[in-house]
């Protein structure tokens, strides 16, 4: 029976044939010394991206800013040698920018970042060169990720080129990693071109220069998501098999929660910027507590059609992570939110709108030439607890009145939980909300899991 190959680990790719030399004077070695098993391989603390506005081209030639995104918002998360961590939440939660935060490719705006204890944040290009070696990413698109100018062989060679890797034997490396993604014979493979390969021949082609350097830590950014469906389980079968025999760390980034169920040991849900839940899959698939991962999980398509279905999805969409709403971000959207869940001025906005889909032209004509711009509600100062809002036209009595039978219609859509007191103030309309409160992630009590959400605070 013949014996199965020896799989490329990751000691095969660390330039062993290189002889040691004492030097008089050594450089600083930035190459974290291996960790103890209780220590995690990446420990993330309060980690915070934030990018700069420009509203338009004078702007971004003079350097100025209208305001700020928050990428990511104060992410705390820890990350074990041989874990399989899964990043899942919607576009524009903030996934791909704390993958590449992890690897020095966006820098971050304040926060740390530790890998086996050596501090990435703030860490200069020349130092962390090194480190990439230890830490790689696999790209959403295998198009875009290999040069076009560049064959298969090539663009894995450079790579082992610009580390200064097996500098006697590279044709031989690039060999075995491409027959180790699946790319055999590999001189077949090499003398390709980018354009000869189907999508999934890309990413095998990607995956390989990646593992060619004998990493500890692969992120990877929605590895998947452009590929055809009948490639799509053998790309996450071939990345097990590199966990297994090369002893790789993945976080992997998605919002496919089929691929996270069946890949990931921990899920980590994010929303506009910040993790909500995080614990181990089966729990989180089984029983989840956040509102948000529960539309999450409400939104997968079932295959059997005759199995009916709630769609009770979130109302509204994705806030503006320019301007994110106070206190829990996904109170504007929440089914059961309550008092201190955050509400504020411009959450009234959705309520109008969906109360103007409902009635007849003339009404809708009355009743916003009463209130004007809704728009406007999201400028208007208001302290924690209290704003006023005046009337476009009309008088407060009439705008009052007019708050006050949209409250009788719908007395349990959850805005009115949040709202104290409405009254009529001068020529104003007074509203009086229950007190911000901002949830934080915190542990479970009974459960292997983390909740930011005030229905489960002790």
């Amino acid at each position: 029976m013949p014996t199965r190959p020896e799989p490329l680990r990751a000691e095969s790719v660390t330039g062993r044939h290189a002889a040691p030399a004492p030097a008089p004077a050594p450089a600083p070695d930035h190459t974290p010394a291996p960790a103890s098993a209780a220590e995690p391989l990446i420990s993330i603390r309060d980690l915070k991206v934030t990018f700069a506005l420009r509203t338009n081209a004078v702007a971004r030639l003079l350097g100025r800013s209208s305001g700020l995104v928050h990428a990511v918002d104060g992410v705390n998360l820890d990350l074990a040698a041989g874990e399989v961590l899964g990043l899942v939440g919607e576009s524009g939660s903030g996934k791909s920018t704390l993958g590449r935060a992890l690897l020095g490719l966006v820098q971050p705006s304040s926060g740390s970042i530790r890998y086996r204890g050596t501090e990435l944040v703030g860490m200069r290009e020349r130092q962390l060169r090194p480190l990439r070696r230890k830490l790689q990413m696999v790209f959403q698109d295998p198009h875009a990720s290999l040069n076009p100018s560049m064959t298969v062989g090539r663009a894995i060679s450079d790579v082992l080129r610009i580390h200064g890797l097996h500098t006697n034997d590279r044709e031989q490396a690039v060999a075995r990693a491409l027959e180790r993604v699946g790319l055999a014979p590999a001189a077949q493979f090499m003398p390709k071109f980018p354009t000869e390969l189907s999508g999934g021949q890309k990413q095998r082609a990607v995956i390989a220069r990646a593992i060619a350097l004998g990493p500890e830590l692969l992120v990877a950014d929605e590895p998947i998501s452009m590929l055809d469906m009948s490639v799509r389980a053998k790309i996450l079968d071939l990345l097990e098999e590199l966990r297994r025999d090369l002893g790789l760390t993945y976080v992997y980034i998605t919002h496919d929660l089929a691929s996270a169920r069946f890949f990931c040991d921990r899920i980590a849900i994010m929303y506009l910027g910040k993790i909500v839940e995080t614990g181990p899959t089966e729990e989180i698939f089984t029983n989840p507590r956040h509102p948000y991962t529960q539309a999450l999980l409400r939104a997968v398509p079932d295959p059997d059609p005759s199995r009916g279905q709630a769609r009770d999805l979130p109302r509204g969409e994705v806030p503006d992570a320019a301007n994110p709403p106070a206190g829990c971000q996904f109170h504007p959207r929440c089914p059961v939110a309550f008092a201190p869940c955050g509400w504020e001025l411009r959450d009234l906005r959705m309520i109008l709108e969906q109360r103007w889909t409902t009635v007849d032209a003339q009404q809708y004509a009355r009743e916003s030439a009463l209130v004007g711009d809704p728009e406007r509600f999201a400028s208007i100062a208001d302290t924690d607890g209290a704003c006023l809002l005046r009337p476009a036209s009309g008088t407060s009595d009439e705008l009052l009145a007019l708050l006050r039978a949209e409250r009788e219609a719908r007395p349990d859509d959850p805005f009115w939980r949040g709202v104290r007191d409405l009254s009529a103030a001068g020529s104003d309309v007074r509203l009086e909300f229950e007190r911000r409160v901002a949830p934080q992630l915190v542990p479970l009590a009974g459960a292997p899991v983390e909740v930011s959400c005030h229905l489960h605070a002790s």
